[in-house]
């Protein structure tokens, strides 16, 4: 529910207002496009508009995502991530993507001492962590590629979209929109 609605002191003439601004946007468009089926009822219902002007295009960002054979996918995205990190170990190749704070620190950050447990559990299980930080991220992880040549980071400037790299990766840590 938009913000209006939840800090009215009278939540019900909020929601009631929310809604009417949704409907009466809705009855100025003549086509919405969603991702997917799934969403097609909730658009009519929110924007009160015909579901014939409700269109399921696809997710160009996601739809990568599953296009093609796997094994393909895989191959593919390990060779553009292996571009972009350098070799990738036999063990589970880790990702940890979060996401941008609003110019605050990312409290997940890992410490020293998280630091040197990441960089032995990456040795134990022939491992790589990738980290890729939003552009606007702020957080020290300069640490983690001081203490094992197995934490990488990826920035925007070498990968601007992690997207197609997903498929090679065995584990993702994120909070990724």
């Amino acid at each position: 529910l938009a913000p209006v609605a939840q800090s009215s002191r009278r939540p019900l003439i909020g929601r009631a207002v929310v809604r009417a601004g949704y409907r009466a946007g809705g009855r100025q468009l003549d086509l919405f496009p969603v991702a997917g089926a799934p969403v097609v009822a909730r658009i009519v219902s929110a924007f009160g508009i015909a579901r014939d002007n409700v269109v399921v295009t696809g997710d160009p960002r996601d739809d990568v995502l599953l296009r093609g054979d796997p094994a393909d996918r895989r191959r593919t995205a390990r060779e553009l991530l292996r571009a972009s990190v350098g070799e990738l170990p036999a063990g589970p190749v880790v990702v940890y993507a979060p996401t941008w704070r609003d110019g605050k620190f990312d409290p997940a950050a890992p410490d020293f001492a998280q630091w040197q447990a990441i960089a032995e559990w990456l040795e134990r299980v022939d491992g790589l962590l990738v980290v890729r930080s939003h552009p606007l991220g702020r957080a020290d992880y300069g640490s983690g590629p001081a203490a094992s040549s197995r934490v990488r980071m990826l920035d925007a400037g070498t990968l601007p979209d992690l997207t197609p790299v997903l498929p090679a990766v065995d584990h993702l840590v994120t909070d990724y929109s």
